[in-house]
């Protein structure tokens, strides 16, 4: 193959993968804020030894 041919069939290959990398990164929609959930912890048994 020529030498010219083989350059543009190299930087046609990159590109289409920059493209496949970035363009789902420009046009992909905005992860949603996750939701603040609250919940209760019940307290420790207090005949429960901790090892300190």
């Amino acid at each position: 193959m020529e030498q010219p041919l083989k350059q543009r069939l190299i930087g046609a290959i990159i590109l289409i993968s920059l493209a496949v990398i970035f363009v789902p990164m420009l046009i992909g929609e905005k992860p949603t804020d996750s939701e603040i959930i609250s919940i209760e912890i019940p307290e420790a048994p207090k005949d429960l030894e901790l090892d300190s």
